[in-house]
């Protein structure tokens, strides 16, 4: 069984003061289209596509 992994490649997305809180930002990583966020002091990126509508979750609102 072989039990080596893939190494990862990780990009810098965005600067830390470049997104304020409770806002969102699309970001670019590589060949992935990425919806950063920024709520409570946490970052999280997710992919960019809205599920429901397909349209681009990183212009729109943070509702918490």
């Amino acid at each position: 069984m072989n039990t080596q992994k893939e190494p990862l490649d990780w990009y810098k997305v965005a600067d830390v003061d470049e997104l304020p809180a409770g806002r969102v930002k699309t970001v670019t990583a590589g060949v992935y289209s990425l919806a950063l966020t920024h709520i409570e002091g946490e970052f999280t990126a997710m992919d960019n596509s809205c599920p429901h509508q397909g349209g681009p979750l990183g212009e729109g609102s943070i509702e918490t």
